[in-house]
């Protein structure tokens, strides 16, 4: 996406820690993908995420980022199975949803290709806070953000 947007404008795309952001300039447009505000399990962590965003964003920037809910864990990630190809690599996906904690965990295993058809086997284990998108955008507008729309994907 990012690739065919720089095709039509170019764009400047840089991977940082949002919790501490490493930048001076400011930019137009911040965006977090795959779910990344849901990997920031406490407030705290949302909060300066929150602030160091709006710290590096021009004025009239814009931050567009995207979260699980808790609605799409119960449906597709509670007791849930799951395994699949990408390129060079197998995994396997066992999901459960705490709906008390408003955790989701995944614990993944990937059997990746490497030389003379040897597979290495990778785990790992992944937790995700739900958050409430009021709650959400509470913490964004004590960051000074505006909140201009709250949009459903599929």
């Amino acid at each position: 996406m990012l690739a065919q947007a720089h095709d039509i404008h170019p764009i400047q795309r840089v991977a940082a820690n949002a919790l501490a952001l490493p930048f001076r300039s400011r930019f137009q447009l911040c965006v977090m993908i795959y779910d990344a505000i849901n990997y920031l399990i406490e407030d705290e962590d949302l909060r300066t995420t929150l602030n160091q965003v709006h710290r590096v964003l021009e004025k009239g920037g814009l931050f567009i980022f995207d979260i699980t809910t808790a609605e799409n864990s119960r449906r597709h990630f509670h007791q849930a199975i799951d395994f699949g190809e990408l390129e060079g690599c197998t995994y396997f996906r066992e999901s459960s949803f705490d709906k008390e904690a408003q955790i989701q965990n995944n614990d993944f295993i990937f059997f990746v290709e490497g030389k003379k058809d040897c597979w290495r086997k990778v785990k790992e284990s992944h937790q995700q806070r739900i958050f409430e998108i009021d709650h959400i955008k509470a913490l964004a507008e004590e960051s000074d953000f505006v909140v201009e729309a709250v949009l459903e994907g599929f």
